[in-house]
């Protein structure tokens, strides 16, 4: 029955469609609640997706906010097959809006390194802005897949006027700087820039503030700023203030606020409360060995470097264009 289909199952809204030498890739949404056939595709879908998600999970595909994307491509003689898809749940957003979160996407083997992770992904983007959700997020994004998410925000800010404009003041405004509390606060990413990538480009906040020093980066390499400086002094500073709390916020964070209060004979509460009331949870004992805050903030800041240095290069035609 599904040769006979032109496409994976029916009831799909055409996001987005491409074409290279000859072969047409289509992304198809569909709305798992109410669409049988989709959820029927999905399931058996998520039956080979275990062997290419690392600690994957099965989704509850009959709750209304599920969105599947589903990724095919087609050939002149009427032939095709599915390349990949991605599932995308909505979520409440105060007050009144939604978030999309992606869950779940795969790229087949055969369809890698050709630009579909960043076709599925971008049509997430088109997805939000067409629904006019609030933002997009990832669930627990791989090394792999939020390096490509960075090159695609980068690359979208670069050619959104307002973003790169707020760039080039910031980087203006720390070189005229006159104390160090004043440089690093001109590099900040501030509340108007915060709503300019959600509103355009449905970037969330914690994605924006990598993607906003990255374009810091990138700025001050096409200006040849100097590395040694006062400014580049601020700008690592901010790199390690944003991997400081990052880091700490995967600890123990605020251990000694949190409390536990029970509730009848067997449950309970636990929430961040003042005064000496409940009993302090029990944190676990770290293991012996562990290395320390500095140790671990180098290593990130390492890497975050590497990882400047790997957009930068990526993102040289843009430039040139410019």
């Amino acid at each position: 029955a599904e040769a006979d289909m032109s496409t994976p199952c029916a009831g799909g809204t055409l996001i987005s469609e491409s074409e290279k030498d000859g072969v047409v890739t289509k992304l198809t949404a569909y709305e798992l609640w109410t669409n049988a056939e989709a959820r029927a595709w999905h399931d058996a879908m998520e039956a080979l997706a275990v062997f290419y998600i690392e600690a994957f999970s099965k989704i509850v595909d009959d709750d209304p906010r599920w969105t599947l994307l589903v990724a095919t491509r087609h050939h002149a003689d009427g032939s095709w097959e599915t390349a990949g898809y991605t599932t995308v749940y909505r979520y409440y957003a105060y007050p009144d809006s939604e978030r999309a979160r992606l869950s779940q996407i795969v790229v087949l083997p055969p369809y890698q390194r050709q630009g579909l992770g960043a076709q599925l992904l971008e049509a997430v983007r088109k997805l939000a802005i067409d629904r006019s959700m609030r933002d997009l997020t990832i669930e627990d994004p791989t090394d792999q897949l939020q390096r490509l998410r960075d090159v695609l925000d980068v690359k979208a800010c670069l050619t959104t006027p307002d973003l790169w404009n707020k760039v080039q003041q910031a980087a203006v405004k720390a070189a005229h700087a006159t104390t160090e509390d004043e440089r690093r606060n001109a590099l900040m990413c501030t509340a108007e820039i915060y709503t300019i990538a959600a509103s355009k480009l449905k970037i969330c906040k914690k994605q924006m503030r990598r993607v906003w020093e990255a374009l810091l980066f990138i700025f001050a390499k096409r200006s040849n700023a100097p590395e040694n400086s006062p400014v580049a002094d601020a700008f690592k500073e901010l790199i390690i203030r944003r991997l400081k709390a990052m880091y700490v916020s995967n600890s123990d964070k605020d251990a000694g606020t949190k409390r536990i209060y029970a509730i009848g004979a067997n449950d309970f509460v636990m929430t961040k409360a003042r005064g000496k009331g409940g009993e302090a949870p029990q944190m676990e004992d770290p293991e012996e060995g562990q290395p320390d805050v500095t140790e671990v903030l180098g290593e990130l800041f390492g890497e975050c470097v590497g990882n400047l240095a790997f957009l930068h290069v990526q993102c040289k035609n843009i430039l040139a264009a410019a």
